[in-house]
Formats: structure tokens, C-alpha cells, sequence
């Protein structure tokens, strides 16, 4: 006893050691950099969680490159997740610190009124829109100080701006009338790094481990003439539309005085009581800047730079993983249990009994008594609808192989944050290349339920799932280009790189898999089946279909409903996830519970005489993805959004991730029955 439990302490003190240093063993290379090299700032897509479509950073009027606006190569992963880094005019040098640097004056839009409709930046505010940079493939983290428990947390990215009462509203109002969005016009670019040896001896290279932004709003007092590109006639020209302008400013800025450097952070209900200045509206012409800030960082190792977004994530502890994985073992233990009852010491007997030289009265007594017995001729029914089902099994076992596989490489490291749009990536190219095995098993088990249409079968498997799949995700696309404009819009050439992946790699290699499906003979039974079927008497309720599909749900959902909150956040609430371990060890045992509630049921259903089993095992394996539909939906409460684009795209995709898992874990049920 104390033996099985060190080894299942190990086993668990490995899974935990793979989440925290599992990011950078492979593949990933640190960088260096000698003093005074270019530090590049790239900026990614605009975030809310109040709108779950993000937005591109330069459909706002913010400051532009000098030399235009380039895109950083990006995978097939980035564009489907909605990412889009693009380069930007902040000039930052490794060790050179600056301060109140002048990036540009752009004209943010009309002036907030009763009546008028608000810009885009004012609209982009008011859904609480976070921007996302990048230095050095590190993304930038703002600190959230708390006054009252003098502790420090680190955020995913930085917002673009707040609402506050106007400067002329009563103290304290909360009527929309008395609010205005003010725009975070300065940050305080904060990096840190430590120092190497370089590759020639005697230098010294430094590489970046901490990039935080803090942002501020500051009026700064200017006067700015504009001058048009395209006119060099030399008049000054205002112009009424937000955009980015071309602009000189002809007097000093008092806000950038040196001597004010350490009044930067500017707090609004201060800056009412004092002579310092106020807020910027976010509208008319706003002057951005920025200054930079480099710390020698001698604590923080390269590999561990990613610790603060990882770390300040999430409000639940890390213990509650293990809480949720002890609680699910138990439950599993508990039900291996009952199995081991009911089809080892039952079963046992009842072959020994069977195998016996019974006379007549004694066998007529010992079948009413097991009455599976009964029914031993038409278990191998084939099930109606056996097409479908086949396909069913084909797609889940796809699902399947490629959610191992992709577990597996992530829990290695090979699927860190760090490496961005590589997780859609593999559940992409893994469900492409194991189209082989649905069709494979759809073909093996239609051939075993003596089906004829073998090309139908598998022209079902090659497009079923997958065309659906697509259409949702072409609908989706669809909204985000047209109704929100959004980043989540997938360029046309990169929905014709998925067309191609589908209908020239996954749909060739189903029908190859069905080729040496169809070439194996049918799966052999011990029994045969009898012409005519048997008639199943009533059943109770306990044994009818709704019962079971409830009660064969909620104990696999409740093995994993902890770690789908974290999945869930890390999709909807733009966070990291990194429990792979854990999630893997769930995954298991979730899985485990599928198959065991399920044979557990399909002993109760055949002993009732009822061998109508093939589609009630695939049902009850699959009810737990009823379940996390339902629990998706009591989610998305917390997402606080009321845009129906916003509904139409989480219940899309909701429903479809749904879908897929319930066609993963009807599959386990029905083969651990089988």
C-alpha cells in the first residue's frame, strides 16, 4: 500500500514539474542583445472581455510607423486566434533610458455630446479594449497595485483608456451623462535584463526578462500645426475626421519639463485638487509619448521571464488542481469498484453456473434469474441507423487520437505561450493527418454491421464532421468581416490554405483508411444472432434513456468542470493557460469515467433483458458533453457582454466544441461496452 502510494506521488510530482518548466525545453532560443542595439516594439490585437471579438491595433487612430505599417510573418494558428502583429513607431535601444518621448499627434475624433454618436476610440474605451505588445517575444504586463494589501500583480496587457466623471460633473456621479472616456495618451515602458557573456570573449550581451507597461493619461499643454501629405501649399489644415496626422509642435511642453518626471503618475480625482496636469479626453488632438525605463534584473532567469503572467493569471490557487484530481481519483477508484463487483465476481459465477450440467427445471430457473442469458442472440444486433453511428465512431476516434497526441506534445513543452497560434496548429495538422483512422473504424464497423454503401460511409466520414466544422467557422468569419470587422477575420487566402489541407490531405487519407477498413474482414462475435428479435419487456424508469444519459454525465463532468473553468477563461478571457500535466492526468481519468459509467449501464441495460445497446452506450458515454455545453452557458454570464454578434459567436463554437467531445466520449463508452 505504501509502495502504490510513492509511485502515484511521483507519478503526480512529474506531471506537476512538467507545468512549471515544461515552456522552454525545446525549440525555443533566448536572445541577445549588445548595448544600444534596437529593441523592437510590435503591437498585437486590441482585447475585451466585454466584446470577444478583438480589433485590429491600427483601425484606431493610433500613432503609425514612419515607414508604414508591415505585418510580422505570421502561422496559420496566429490568424484563426485572431492575432495580428504588426510593427509600430516606438524606438526603443537596449540600456538607453528616455523619457517623454514624442511618438506623434493624432485626432482621436469629435468631442463626446448628448446626441452624437461617439468615435471609435470612445466606443473602443467604454468596452474596457486592452492593448497587447510585444518585446522580444515577451508580451507586456501592466502592474495593478493594491494600496490596502501591499502586493503586486501582474495583468495580461494594458488598457487603452478609462471612464471618469467630467471635470464640470458633481463628485461622485454615476450617470452615463456626467461620464467621459479619457485615453491613456503616456506609458512608462519598463525593462529589465541581466547580463551574459557574450559569444566573443571578453563581452557582454544582455537579454530582456521583463517588459511591463504602466499607462497614464496627462493633458499635455501644446500647440501643433498640421501640414497634409499631399499638399505643400504650407496652410495649416484641421482636420474634423479621428486619424493620424502629420503634425509640428511649436512650443515647449511643461508636461515633459524634467523637474515633472516624478509626477508622471497622475492620478484623476488628484489632479482635480491640484495645479498638475489632467486627464486627456479622448477626442481632438492628442500628443502621445512614452518613456523607457531599463533595470538590471540579476533574479529573474531567462527561462523563467513568463512566471509573472503565468502566476497572476488566475484567482483560484494551483492547489485546487490536486483537490480536483484527489476528488476525481477517488470517484474513479470507487466506480472501478463496482465494475470489479458486478463483472468480475457476478460474471464469474455466473459462467461457472452456466457451464454446468443443469437439468431442465434448474436451467429454466438460472436464466430467469440472470436474464442476460436471454438475450445472448441478439446482443450483436446491428444497431439502427448503423451508418451513422459508424461515422460517428470513425469522427470521435479522430477527435480522439488527435487530442492524445496533442496533449502529449504539450505537456512536453513543445506548446508553450511563447509560441504563438502553435496549439491551433497541431489540433489542425493532427486532425488532418489522422483522417486515416476514421476511416478506418468507420469502415471496420460499418463492414461488422453488414453495411452495403461502403463509398457512402465514407464520403460521410470525410465531410460530415469536417464540413460542419468548417461552416460554423465560415459563418463566424463571416460576422467578424463583415458585421465587426475584426481581426478574428481570416483572410481568403488563408481560408484556401484550410479548403486545401481538407479536401487534399485529410480526405484522401480517409478514403485510404477505409480501403484497409473494408480489406480486413468484420469484427468476430462469439454468438450469433438470431433472424428474429427477441421482444424486450418493459423497463422501470431508472433503466430508461433520459435517466441514464443524466446520471452517465454528471459523474465524468464532475472529474473535469474545475479544469474546464481554466480552459474556459483561457479561451473566452484571453489568458495563458499552462496546466497541461494536470490537464493531461484529467483528461485520463475523464475518459476513465466514460468508459466505466458506461459499462456499468450496459450490464444494467442487458440484464433487463434490453439489448438494444449500441446507441444507448454511445449516448451515455457522450452525455458528459451535454453537460459542458450547459456549463458554458452558465459561463458566458460572466463575460458581461450584450452584443448578439458576440452570443451568435461563443454558442457557434461553444456548440461545436460540444459536439466534437460528445462524439470523442460516445466513442470510449461504446467501445469499452463493446
Amino acid at each position: 500500500m505504501l509502495k502504490n502510494s510513492a509511485l502515484l506521488t511521483a507519478a503526480l510530482a512529474a506531471f506537476h514539474t512538467v507545468n512549471i518548466n515544461g515552456f522552454y525545453l525545446p525549440g525555443v532560443a533566448p536572445r541577445s542583445f549588445h548595448k544600444e542595439d534596437v529593441v523592437e516594439l510590435k503591437v498585437n490585437k486590441l482585447t475585451s472581455i466585454h466584446d470577444e471579438y478583438p480589433i485590429e491595433y491600427y483601425r484606431l487612430p493610433f500613432c503609425q510607423p514612419d515607414k508604414g505599417v508591415s505585418m510580422v510573418n505570421e502561422n496559420l494558428g496566429e490568424f484563426l486566434s485572431g492575432d495580428r502583429i504588426e510593427n509600430s513607431p516606438y524606438k526603443i535601444k537596449m540600456q538607453k533610458d528616455m523619457y517623454c518621448e514624442q511618438v506623434c499627434i493624432s485626432h482621436l475624433g469629435r468631442v463626446e455630446a448628448r446626441g452624437v454618436s461617439p468615435s471609435k476610440m470612445v466606443r473602443a474605451i467604454k468596452r474596457n479594449y486592452h492593448d497587447n505588445w510585444i518585446i522580444d517575444n515577451l508580451p507586456s504586463a501592466s502592474k495593478l497595485e493594491d494600496e490596502h494589501d501591499s502586493y503586486v500583480k501582474y495583468s495580461h496587457g494594458f488598457p487603452i483608456g478609462f471612464v471618469a466623471n467630467a471635470e464640470d460633473a458633481e463628485e461622485g456621479s454615476k450617470k452615463p451623462e456626467d461620464l467621459r472616456a479619457y485615453i491613456n495618451n503616456h506609458v512608462n515602458i519598463e525593462l529589465e535584463y541581466h547580463e551574459v557573456d557574450g559569444a566573443v570573449p571578453g563581452t557582454k550581451e544582455y537579454r530582456i526578462v521583463r517588459f511591463i507597461v504602466e499607462p497614464f493619461s496627462i493633458k499635455h499643454d501644446f500647440v501643433a500645426t498640421f501640414t497634409d501629405d499631399d499638399d505643400d501649399d504650407g496652410e495649416e489644415n484641421y482636420y474634423p475626421d479621428e486619424g493620424r496626422k502629420v503634425a509640428k509642435i511649436s512650443n515647449p511642453i511643461v508636461s515633459c519639463d524634467p523637474s515633472a518626471k516624478e509626477k508622471m503618475h497622475w492620478n484623476y480625482m488628484a489632479t482635480r485638487a491640484s495645479n498638475a496636469p489632467g486627464p486627456q479626453l479622448a477626442s481632438g488632438n492628442v500628443l502621445f509619448t512614452y518613456d523607457v525605463i531599463w533595470t538590471e534584473n540579476r533574479e529573474v532567469a531567462w527561462t523563467s521571464r513568463w512566471d509573472i503572467y503565468l502566476s497572476g493569471e488566475y484567482d483560484l490557487p494551483g492547489q485546487v488542481h490536486w483537490f480536483s484530481i484527489s476528488n476525481s481519483l477517488i470517484v474513479t477508484f470507487f466506480l472501478t469498484a463496482m465494475i470489479a463487483t458486478h463483472l468480475v465476481r457476478n460474471l464469474r459465477r455466473d459462467y461457472n453456473r452456466y457451464y454446468k450440467l443443469l437439468t431442465d427445471k434448474e436451467c429454466n430457473e438460472d436464466l430467469v434469474k440472470f436474464r442476460w442469458k436471454l438475450v445472448h442472440a441478439d446482443v450483436f444486433r446491428p444497431p439502427s441507423n448503423p451508418m451513422t453511428l459508424s461515422v460517428c465512431c470513425g469522427s470521435g476516434m479522430q477527435l480522439l487520437c488527435m487530442s492524445v497526441v496533442t496533449l502529449v506534445f504539450a505537456t512536453m513543452g513543445f506548446l508553450s505561450p511563447s509560441r504563438r497560434g502553435s496549439l491551433i496548429n497541431s489540433l489542425l495538422n493532427l486532425y488532418v493527418l489522422m483522417g486515416g483512422v476514421a476511416g478506418f473504424v468507420t469502415s471496420r464497423m460499418y463492414k461488422t454491421f453488414t453495411g452495403k454503401s461502403s463509398q457512402k460511409s465514407t464520403i460521410m466520414t470525410a465531410f460530415g464532421f469536417p464540413g460542419l466544422a468548417f461552416g460554423v467557422f465560415f459563418i463566424m468569419n463571416m460576422l467578424a468581416i463583415f458585421l465587426k470587422r475584426s481581426s478574428y477575420g481570416v483572410p481568403y487566402s488563408r481560408i484556401l490554405v484550410l479548403i486545401l489541407m481538407w479536401l487534399g490531405i485529410s480526405t484522401p487519407l480517409v478514403f485510404l483508411g477505409a480501403h484497409f477498413g473494408f480489406k480486413q474482414g468484420a469484427i468476430e462475435f462469439p454468438v450469433t444472432t438470431n433472424d428474429t428479435p427477441r421482444q424486450i419487456p418493459d423497463q422501470p424508469w431508472f433503466k430508461g434513456w433520459v435517466f441514464t444519459t443524466a446520471i452517465g454525465g454528471v459523474i465524468p463532468f464532475s472529474a473535469c468542470f474545475v479544469e474546464l473553468y481554466f480552459i474556459m477563461s483561457s479561451i473566452w478571457m484571453n489568458q495563458y493557460y499552462y496546466f497541461f500535466g494536470f490537464l493531461f492526468l484529467t483528461f485520463v481519468i475523464f475518459l476513465l469515467m466514460c468508459a466505466e459509467i458506461t459499462i456499468l449501464f450496459t450490464y444494467y441495460q442487458i440484464n433487463g433483458e434490453d439489448h438494444r445497446w449500441w446507441w444507448r452506450s454511445f449516448t451515455t458515454g457522450g452525455a458528459s458533453a451535454l453537460y459542458v455545453f450547459g456549463y458554458s452557458c452558465l459561463y458566458f454570464t460572466a463575460l458581461e457582454s450584450i452584443s448578439v454578434a458576440t452570443y451568435i459567436l461563443y454558442i457557434g463554437y461553444m456548440a461545436l466544441i460540444s459536439f466534437g467531445l460528445f462524439l470523442v466520449t460516445g466513442t470510449v463508452g461504446l467501445m469499452s461496452a463493446l
